[in-house]
């Protein structure tokens, strides 16, 4: 969250907006490619994206698991005791 924080929403002196930008949207667009070249995204056109089955499948497969499944609310249920805690 610092590093995403730290980041400036767009660089005004850059004319393109790309993955070499240190920029969220910089960073955004390097996470898109590479979730594109995976195989996990399609493009729809107009900035819009869709998962791809592949995508679809490898979350159905993590989430679904029982293990996973309670590991991340293990994890969310930390956060909250430790938003108790400050």
């Amino acid at each position: 969250m610092e590093k995403w924080d730290a980041l400036d929403d767009l660089k005004e002196s850059t004319r393109q907006q790309d993955g070499r930008t240190v920029s969220r949207l910089g960073f955004l667009s390097q996470v898109q490619n590479f979730l594109l070249q995976q195989g996990l995204i399609e493009t729809l056109g107009n900035f819009e994206i869709t998962l791809t089955e592949k995508a679809k499948t490898i979350i159905q497969r993590y989430y679904m698991e029982v293990e996973y499944h309670r590991g991340i609310l293990d994890f969310i249920s930390g956060l909250d005791r430790q938003k108790e805690r400050v």
